[in-house]
């Protein structure tokens, strides 16, 4: 069976990326092509509930967090080859030994209702991610169902820069160390580029429940600035691939809804 595709569209905060995500899935089907959309932070493990909450400044159930986030957490730092003990002598990565110290101190805090440092919750994003794609993601590529990816590693990248404590190049090293393998570069990466004006005026005018690192104006320059890094780190990163990847495509979206839309699907050629 022919593999699916993997398509990434990322933008700032209400950027549409959402809205034209199920455009595309809508656009596939309508056309044959089995699709699905999977966004981040998931909602289909605990860690990704988590992350949710956190961001929200919403409270977290005890319960959850001990019979269900602490076990999840425990479990997938198992996987990583490393225990929780952190036993010395341990021949192991020294990207994945460090990415899993700092899992683990994110899990303490969170037990402990402590507040996590930046890079901390940046590590947690990375392991809903790499449960996202072993549970989700290639088992749906593997039955021939094209994926449409809302938020992918160059969220982390740029939400890890602009708000401190993780670089884009320590990012990629977390994924590139830690996923193996099981990390995959998108056949259609897609950027949907606004001002943080525009994103601005979109959430007050949405009147949605803004998380953390959209409460004011300078984060969202500041998360801009990240993502235009972000993306010329990758393109060197699939240049490099063998052979190269494609570039990360950007599209304007301060156009119309339906404009981007159309942008997007003339560069998809799988229908």
């Amino acid at each position: 069976m022919k593999k699916g595709k993997f398509i990434l569209i990322e933008s700032l905060t209400c950027g549409g990326k959402g809205v034209q995500s199920k455009k595309v899935k809508t656009h596939l089907v309508a056309h044959g092509i089995p699709a699905i959309v999977y966004a981040e932070p998931t909602s289909s493990n605990a860690v990704g509930v988590v992350i949710r909450k956190t961001i929200e400044k919403q409270e977290i159930d005890e319960s959850f967090v001990r019979n269900a986030f602490v076990p999840e957490v425990l479990a997938y730092i198992t996987t990583l080859g490393v225990s929780g003990a952190f036993l010395k002598g341990l021949e192991r990565n020294d990207v994945v030994k460090e990415f899993a110290r700092t899992v683990n101190d994110a899990m303490i805090k969170i037990v402990e209702r402590k507040k996590l440092t930046n890079r901390e919750l940046q590590a947690l994003y990375v392991v809903d991610r790499h449960l996202d794609l072993r549970e989700n993601i290639l088992p749906a590529r593997k039955k021939g169902v094209s994926v449409i990816q809302d938020r992918y590693d160059r969220s982390t990248m740029a939400f890890g820069t602009a708000f401190g404590g993780v670089t884009v190049e320590e990012v990629y090293k977390w994924h590139l160390h830690v996923l193996g393998s099981e990390y995959i570069i998108p056949d259609y990466d897609f950027f949907i580029r606004i001002k943080p004006g525009t994103a601005m005026q979109r959430l007050q005018k949405d009147g949605k429940v803004k998380d953390q690192f959209e409460q004011k104006l300078d984060g969202l320059e500041r998360t801009a600035a990240a993502y235009e890094e972000a993306n010329s780190f990758v393109n060197v990163q699939y240049a490099l691939q063998d052979p190269p990847a494609n570039p990360v495509i950007i599209i304007d979206g301060e156009k119309s809804e339906d404009e981007v839309f159309q942008e997007i699907i003339s560069h998809i050629k799988i229908i």
